[in-house]
């Protein structure tokens, strides 16, 4: 073997050259490589058959489909170009990230050196692609391309498939794209639990007794849909079941919000009913996300576009407020939440100095009126300002909640996010769409989204 370089790290296996290690040299990376590497040994004096029993995150229907360890995703580390001809054999295999893209898009070279570096970093784990839109546009307007870039995650399970709508910096992607790599149902160890809950905002955790095994194949199949946020773990402990006083002979899912452990946000108990997948997945959906969260470009899309399409309580404060108005926001959180109040509310806070033109546009918060409260039904493009006995919604407990109740039951005004042209225009675009049957992708604009208009229903 010829060094040719210093440090030169070679991989021998009982005596005999393997291969030369190319990948950064950082701490993490070395682990995981020396991990993939490892000879697997039996502990002393236990079967192989002992050892290899299926674990609960691996089910014996296969329903992960990137369960099987035997498989190695994007073995090259590097970003794989598809067309009309390669793009069904990678999708349809699944666990594959696809970049939609065109060259001259400013966002899409902005994206693209870190794409290459995802590729790499989830290399043997996770295949990485992408599409050229210019050169394959049939292909681009079959997959629902509506803008540039857009990121696609293909399961592969029946043409399963997720717009990705989270931040496009690398450690974001990377975050994404590790969890996804997870088995989408983990075991609860012993202990586990209070970190856990501290490290996340949302956990779902499955009380599953072992008479039920069929509780687990409908969770791991109804949290497809979550990509790993929020992590979900099973677990049969006794100790759990009467700390959140659940039946022990039934399957429930539990809902951890905002870092408590000591009482769940929600429940939903596994009947085993028909169209029991379908409701498990819409009660996840409704309750993955925190009940306050500051309101930024990164956590935009989920909360606003998400598909239970919650009422959002946005608290809009001068930048040197934003620490004390979080707090103010979780405080009348808090108290919404122990209401158990009807409703799908979600309360945030956003920097008004730094979205201050978006802010203006849609809901006509000024700078002179900070703190600012309104009620976005972002779905439907309206708000509301004001509480129940007509004041201007102010940063309280009684003004917001009598807002919300006011909200929810129509008892209050509402104003429109968008003026007169654009409702006008957006209209004839659904005119349009209508009468000659065309695609999305054939239309830049977006609901809320106005190509070259000044409102915008996004944080750019």
């Amino acid at each position: 073997m010829v060094i040719d370089g210093y440090p030169q790290m070679n991989l021998y296996r009982d005596g005999v050259y393997v291969e030369t290690f190319e990948e950064p040299r950082d701490y993490d990376t070395l682990v995981e490589y020396l991990s993939k590497h490892a000879e697997r040994k039996t502990p002393s004096g236990t079967s192989q058959e002992t050892t290899s029993q299926p674990h609960p995150e691996a089910p014996a229907d296969g329903a992960t489909p990137h369960s099987n360890n035997h498989v190695l995703y994007n073995p090259t580390g590097t970003v794989t170009s598809l067309n009309e001809a390669t793009f069904a054999d990678l999708v349809n295999a699944g666990h594959v990230f696809v970049k939609f893209f065109a060259p001259w898009c400013g966002h899409c070279k902005k994206l693209a050196p870190s794409w290459i570096d995802l590729a790499r970093q989830m290399k043997n784990k996770l295949n990485v692609a992408e599409v050229n839109c210019d050169e394959h546009s049939a292909l681009c307007r079959s997959q629902g391309v509506s803008g540039y870039p857009m990121l696609f995650y293909y399961s592969g399970k029946k043409g399963s498939k997720t717009e990705y709508t989270g931040g496009r910096k690398l450690d974001q992607l990377r975050a994404f794209a590790e969890r996804i790599s997870l088995p989408p149902v983990q075991p609860l160890g012993s202990g586990e639990l209070p970190q856990i809950v501290a490290e996340n905002p949302v956990v779902y955790l499955l009380l599953q007794p072992s008479t039920d095994q069929k509780a687990l194949t409908v969770t791991t199949d109804s949290s497809q849909v979550l990509f790993g946020t929020p992590p979900v773990y099973v677990t049969s402990s006794s100790a759990i079941y009467d700390h959140y006083s659940v039946d022990p002979a039934s399957s429930t899912i539990i809902a951890l919000k905002d870092h408590e452990m000591n009482a769940a946000a929600s429940f939903f108990t596994i009947s085993h009913g028909v169209g029991e997948k379908e409701k498990l997945t819409s009660w996840m959906l409704r309750n993955r996300l925190p009940t306050s969260t500051e309101l930024d470009s990164d956590s935009f899309q989920e909360v606003m576009n998400a598909p239970h399409k919650p009422l959002v309580v946005i608290v809009a404060a001068p930048t040197n407020e934003l620490e004390t108005t979080a707090e103010s926001v979780r405080r009348i959180a808090s108290q919404w939440k122990d209401s158990k109040a009807e409703g799908d509310v979600i309360f945030t806070w956003m920097d008004a100095g730094r979205w201050s033109s978006w802010l203006k546009n849609m809901y006509g918060v000024k700078e002179n009126t900070l703190p600012r409260v309104i009620l976005a039904n972002h779905s439907r493009l309206i708000y509301y300002s004001t509480d129940q006995i007509g004041n201007e919604i102010s940063l309280t407990a009684t003004s917001v909640l009598s807002a919300i109740n006011g909200a929810i039951h129509g008892t209050i005004p509402f104003k429109h996010s968008e003026n007169i042209v654009e409702r006008f225009a957006r209209l004839v675009y659904v005119v349009r769409r209508f009468a000659f049957d065309e695609t999305e992708a054939d239309f830049t604009y977006r609901k809320g989204d106005m190509s070259g208009g000044k409102k915008t229903s996004r944080l750019d």
